[in-house]
């Protein structure tokens, strides 16, 4: 009878635990869709602008751009195929590149973070790894990348003296005549952080988040060589991003923005993005992005175009790299048969 009354209480909580969760999402993804139907409003006036530059855009740099967005996709197939080698030898990068590409098609198609169940999912079908052994790579693979961003966003906040310079717009507003509403966009954007604070603290709490981290940490640490490929691969492919969209900006008419606040304000929105359960992060990198540039710049509408774009030409790269792993597949499967056949 006690066991029954347990059962049921437990079933009542994690009811409502659910409803809970799902509250919170819908809460946030109202926020989220407020605040972008705001974004365009407030530029309302500005979008024949934004037309003309659209329209005399460079495409031989968006094509630039693409190239190294699809690199992108290497760079980070390249550094998992590092993490993997520790527990398979043998392991195939092509199959490491498909299934890197798929995962993150299905981040940015579907709600949540799918990305790193599929990976092992995936891995699990391609190369009969089990998904026991391939998490903590995978999980040490977001922790390398995550860290070193943080690193990177921290030497150019050094170095371009963003802080400093956020002070100083903060004084500026504040003793401006409209210091009123800016205080209370201010509050605004706060009560928006806390409640992306708390969506992410229980995102944390479910799933034993930095246990995990810890554990994928201590397996990684055991094989240096591996563990600093990693970080080197990732630091390259970290500077490849922030340069791709700082010269999508350039393309845009906009150079004088620094590439060190190009980094700040990417680990900012990156890190802003982990907690939207919307695909891709869709529409709280969109405001992060245009906050943080129009605060510093004041071209804020340029950025969240900058953006939009990024995400066009991301998806375009994906479906080129696909077609790009299936052609080598099919030309070294190719070469080898011929050489079998040759032999027999």
């Amino acid at each position: 009878m006690e066991n029954n009354i347990e059962y049921i209480e437990n079933k009542v909580n994690s009811s409502g635990s659910k409803k809970y969760n799902s509250l919170i999402n819908v809460l946030f993804i109202i926020i989220v869709f407020v605040a972008l139907f705001s974004i365009v409003y407030n530029n309302r006036s500005r979008l024949d602008e934004y037309k003309e530059t659209l329209l005399n855009i460079n495409y031989i740099n968006i094509l630039i751009i693409l190239a190294f967005t699809i690199s992108s996709h290497i760079f980070r197939s390249w550094r998992w195929y590092y993490l993997l080698l520790p527990i398979k030898k043998t392991i195939s990068f092509l199959c490491i590149l498909r299934v890197t590409i798929s995962a993150l098609v299905a981040n940015f198609t579907m709600p949540g973070k799918l990305g790193v169940p599929v990976k092992a999912i995936f891995l699990k079908k391609e190369e009969k790894i089990e998904m026991s052994k391939s998490l903590p790579s995978i999980l040490g693979e977001i922790f390398i990348e995550h860290s070193t961003e943080f690193m990177m966003a921290v030497v150019c906040v050094i170095i371009g003296g963003h802080l400093t310079k956020f002070y100083h717009v903060v004084s500026q507003l504040l003793s401006n005549q409209n210091a009123l509403m800016n205080i209370a966009i201010g509050l605004g954007f706060c009560g928006l952080i806390i409640l992306a604070f708390f969506v992410f603290k229980k995102k944390i709490r479910s799933i034993d988040f930095f246990d995990k981290f810890w554990e994928a940490f201590i397996i990684s640490r055991r094989r240096y060589d591996y563990l600093s490929c990693s970080y080197l691969i990732t630091l390259v492919n970290l500077i490849i991003s922030y340069y791709v969209f700082w010269f999508l900006l350039k393309t845009l008419g906009h150079p004088e923005i620094d590439v060190t606040f190009v980094i700040f304000a990417g680990t900012i929105t990156n890190i802003m993005g982990l907690i939207s359960p919307m695909p891709g992060g869709i529409g709280v990198r969109e405001i992060t992005i245009y906050g943080l540039y129009d605060f510093y710049y004041g071209l804020g509408g340029i950025a969240f175009l900058a953006i939009i774009i990024m995400r066009i030409i991301t998806y375009v790269s994906l479906f080129l790299a696909f077609l790009l792993e299936r052609g080598l597949t099919s030309f070294f499967y190719s070469a080898r048969r011929n050489r079998v056949n040759a032999s027999s």
